[in-house]
C-alpha cells in the first residue's frame, strides 16, 4: 500500500518532532524579545539578525520537541557558518587566533585577537 503524505499527516509529523506549535512561537517570540532588547542588536547586520532568530527558533524546537532530532542542531550550526562566511570576508571582522604550543608533553593554549585592518 502506498503511503501518502497529506496535510494531517505533515502536520502532525512535525508536531511529534517539534512540538506544539503554539508553544514553539511564544518560546520563540519571548527569545526574540530577548535579542531585541540587547544593547547591540540595533547596529548588528540584518544578516546576522536574522541568523540570530532563527538560531532562536531552533533552540524553540528543540526545547519544545525532540531534542535528540540532529537536523535542529545541523541548522543552527548552518545559520551561523553563514554569518561565519560572511564575516570572515569583511575587512572589519576579528577573530581568535588559537596556537597549540607542545612543551614537555603538556599543551598549552596561547589566544591572541586577530584583526583584518
Amino acid at each position: 500500500m502506498e503511503n501518502i503524505i497529506t496535510e494531517d499527516n505533515l502536520l502532525e509529523d512535525k508536531k511529534i518532532r517539534y512540538g506544539n506549535y503554539s508553544d514553539i512561537a511564544f518560546d520563540t517570540q519571548a527569545f526574540k524579545d530577548v535579542l531585541r532588547r540587547s544593547s547591540n542588536w540595533e547596529g548588528l547586520p540584518v544578516y546576522t539578525q536574522e541568523a540570530l532568530e532563527m538560531i532562536m527558533h531552533k533552540v524553540a524546537r528543540i526545547l519544545n520537541g525532540d531534542p535528540y532530532f540532529v537536523d535542529n542542531y545541523r541548522d543552527i550550526a548552518g545559520y551561523a557558518k553563514l554569518v561565519q562566511d560572511i564575516l570572515e570576508e569583511c575587512d572589519y571582522s576579528s577573530d581568535v587566533i588559537t596556537t597549540f604550543i607542545y612543551n614537555g608533553g603538556k599543551t598549552n593554549v596561547e589566544k591572541r585577537r586577530k584583526s583584518n585592518s
